[in-house]
């Protein structure tokens, strides 16, 4: 095995390497095709090879957002929004993946800035911290070996308690034991959002030289996941470094009488604070915090039903 750099034309061109490495020379063939045929046969199996060995994930939305207060008024926008992800096999073992993501908020109506905010204002204040424009979004190198599968880099936590949240950092997944995935990682550089109540937040006093943003801390967790006949369940831990310890449990019970899919879940989460923050200047102290819920479901006949 040989070792592979990873970057933008190794991800997407790895098959068309793979093609020219190993496509015969003119003096191979006994010299039968003129110059501008080989190019032409070569170029379609270069590009059939490559669009075979690249899987193309993600989803694109169009959204309209309405917002009154009594400030502003009505504030109305167009959201697009797309998270494209391309996956391409380096070798045996290796892959890797780029994402690209494309969000805008156009304001709606008699607008004075209305126009469509593409490069403009490219702070991504409003828009999870990636500006307005295409970003990447997730950048990483994936190793698989047996049941393990090890991934590096700029990437989706993909934890209980974030959402869409990316960060700089190392995943390991085993699934060694049928029907359970272990899961661990250690995560920096988090994005500066929502998920976790980042935004804005710190620790220390904001003013002292010792203040620091939450999204500055570290974030690790360790995870079981498993999925049985009737039973699904998750049990995950999470601490980012300094401000707080995250618990959760998820348990799903189903089962199918007389063609109705009957469900009955339930999820457990507490936090332990190990920080106050401090947002826009005001202390905030903070307690830990618990959450519990439950939820029973039925399908049948092509209706369902949730309470």
């Amino acid at each position: 095995m040989k070792l592979v750099k990873l970057s933008l034309s190794a991800i997407i061109s790895v098959a068309t390497i793979s093609s020219v490495s190993n496509a015969k020379t003119l003096e191979d063939n006994g010299g039968g095709y003129s110059p501008l045929t080989t190019s032409s046969v070569s170029s379609a199996g270069i590009l059939e090879d490559t669009m075979k060995n690249i899987d193309i994930s993600g989803y694109s939305r169009y959204r309209y957002d309405s917002e009154y207060n009594d400030i502003e008024g009505h504030i109305n926008k167009h959201r697009f929004t797309s998270d494209i992800n391309f996956q391409s096999a380096l070798d045996d073992n290796f892959f890797g993946v780029i994402g690209f993501r494309y969000d805008s908020g156009d304001n709606s109506g008699e607008n004075s800035d209305a126009a469509t905010q593409v490069g403009t204002n490219d702070t991504g204040f409003n828009y999870d911290n990636y500006g307005q424009t295409f970003n990447v979004r997730q950048f990483y190198l994936g190793y698989k070996a047996g049941n393990t599968t090890i991934t590096a880099g700029r990437q989706v936590l993909g934890t209980f308690f974030t959402d869409d949240m990316v960060g700089t950092g190392i995943k390991v997944l085993n699934n060694d034991i049928n029907g359970l995935t272990l899961a661990g990682m250690a995560f920096d550089n988090l994005q500066n959002d929502d998920d976790i109540r980042t935004r804005f937040y710190f620790i220390g006093k904001r003013n002292s030289p010792q203040a620091e943003f939450v999204t500055d801390r570290n974030l690790y967790s360790v995870a079981a996941i498993g999925s049985y006949d009737l039973v699904s369940f998750q049990l995950w831990y999470a601490a980012i470094d300094s401000v707080a310890q995250l618990y959760a449990t998820d348990l799903l019970i189903g089962a199918n009488i007389a063609d109705i899919d009957l469900s009955l879940q339930a999820q457990y989460a507490t936090s332990s604070m190990w920080a106050e923050n401090f947002r826009l200047g005001l202390v905030l102290p903070l307690d830990d915090a618990k959450f519990a819920a439950i939820e029973a479901g039925a399908k049948a006949f092509g209706f369902d039903a949730n309470a």
